[in-house]
């Protein structure tokens, strides 16, 4: 689970099919946040489902896919509060937005 220290990221490598944690340097242990949990194993899920869904448009879906299944299994519409908790930033991303 653990990638290491000082690494500031998580991550699902299609071609190990292994998800990745960093320990983090500025951000806190990514693997302790479900949410970051929920959305690394949706892209090994969206992977499993269709390996050949690859490419820039193929990479934005998958991001969206991953943030909303992982916010919705978490009912929490933001991403990383705890992962940027000592950054002073208040999450990485947050789904509960008015945007059309």
């Amino acid at each position: 689970v653990h990638y290491g220290e000082n690494f500031d990221n998580a991550y699902y490598d299609p071609y190990r099919r292994e998800l990745f944690f960093g320990d983090g340097d500025i951000l806190n242990d990514l693997a302790k946040e479900a949410c970051i949990i929920y959305h690394e194993y949706n892209h090994y899920v969206l992977d499993h489902i269709n390996p050949e869904l690859k490419g820039r448009e193929a990479d934005a879906l998958h991001e969206g896919y991953s943030d909303y299944f992982g916010c919705s299994f978490s009912d929490d519409p933001q991403i990383g509060e705890w992962a940027t908790a000592r950054t002073g930033e208040p999450h990485m991303r947050d789904l509960l937005n008015q945007k059309v």
